[in-house]
């Protein structure tokens, strides 16, 4: 039997933006003239392979300034810029230091500085503990820009007394969510200050616009790029019923990971066959050399940790909300059921997700049925 021809495509434009390139050329320049080591503080980039090359060329890399026993080696800052406060420290310890700030972010910065002087209050839209965001929070005083992630922290954003409101967004954000975000924040505040010209960065726009052009003509679309970059979080109810957040990096570092999505919770199929068949299939999974399985839904933390219970997960799953339906967007699986009145949902699949890197995925065409996914199935193919 003939194999199905592959046809691929390539999205066009693709590859790392004109901010990226530069930041990159600046490490590598700076390791030419000042020979190794040479620090960055934080990835220069989010990619692996970008960031082995530079260690390997002699590049350094830090979270902090406290980090480095040398002072007497320069240090770089990453493209995602820093807070107002790095450069200060660098100059105190009488360090060398290169800033290697995207051209498109420190047009943020300035921009949240010139606003704040305007007398405004700031919103940022972003993902928070992005090096990004930290870095525009970090231009001024606590206090004076506040942090939207989502729209429901847009719809629950109480404005403060007496103060004239702006919007700036983080440059690397996805479009479309950005901008029902923005409509929901005029809705609310029809005063509110929009950026002189859209905070997210070209780049990121043709981009993303390039997957949406070729999409339509796939089977199956890949992202390459790492998973540190703009990471989805997990929500999840800990043992004294507080509600946290962990990213899905933290979640998949060296784990061979089961990850069961499904529909949403307490549903028939899910509750019936879906999810049951993990729960007894666990030490099955186990000499399979799985060290964790988890089970998504676009539900609420109370509501995971509720069905859990009732299934009688009893430690074996490990029961994760999606409530803003980011992961699930993040890996194609998001279905729109606005029209039955359930929002947003996720396909049902299982995924094999090996420190971090996707090895298999097994997605239903119909979220009624459950055979490729289900446990007794998927487990043959590890």
């Amino acid at each position: 039997m003939k194999n199905k021809e592959l046809k691929i495509l390539l999205s066009a434009p693709r590859g790392f933006c004109a901010g990226v390139e530069r930041a990159i050329e600046i490490v590598e320049k700076s390791i030419q003239k000042f020979g190794a080591p040479v620090y960055v503080r934080h990835e220069i980039v989010h990619n692996k392979y970008v960031v082995d090359d530079l260690k390997n060329k002699g590049a350094i890399f830090v979270e902090e300034l406290e980090e480095i026993k040398d002072k007497s080696r320069p240090v770089i800052f990453s493209a995602h810029g820093v807070p107002k406060k790095i450069p200060e420290d660098a100059k105190n310890y009488k360090m060398t230091y290169v800033d290697a700030t995207c051209p498109l972010v420190s047009k943020v910065h300035r921009e949240a500085e010139n606003l704040n002087k305007a007398g405004y209050h700031i919103i940022l839209i972003g993902h928070e503990n992005h090096p990004e965001v930290i870095g525009t929070m970090g231009q001024l005083d606590e206090g004076s820009i506040d942090l939207i992630q989502n729209e429901e922290d847009a719809l629950n954003y109480q404005n403060k007394p007496d103060k004239k409101l702006a919007y700036i967004t983080q440059t690397t954000l996805s479009v479309d969510d950005t901008k029902e975000i923005i409509k929901i924040l005029k809705n609310k505040f029809s005063n509110i200050k929009e950026p002189m010209k859209e905070d997210i960065c070209y780049a990121t726009t043709n981009r993303q616009m390039a997957v949406k052009n070729i999409a339509k003509n796939c089977d199956m679309f890949f992202v390459i790029g790492s998973r540190n970059s703009s990471n989805s979080e997990f929500y999840y109810l800990d043992s004294s019923g507080a509600a946290k957040k962990i990213t899905t990096a933290e979640v998949f570092k060296n784990h061979k990971t089961i990850v069961i999505g499904v529909p949403g919770a307490f549903t028939k199929v899910c509750s019936a066959k879906h999810l049951p068949g993990y729960i007894n299939n666990y030490e099955a999974a186990k000499n399979k050399g799985v060290t964790k399985i988890i089970c998504v839904s676009v539900n609420d933390p109370n509501v995971m940790k509720a069905w859990g219970e009732s299934q009688k997960v009893e430690g074996k799953i490990f029961m994760a909300a999606d409530p803003y339906c980011e992961f699930t967007k993040s890996i194609g699986a998001e279905i729109d059921r606005h029209d039955r009145g359930q929002g947003m949902r996720s396909a049902r699949y299982t995924m094999l997700i090996d420190d971090n890197v996707v090895k298999k995925i097994q997605a239903e065409e119909d979220t009624a049925t459950c055979e490729i996914s289900a446990a007794q199935n998927f487990l043959k193919l590890i």
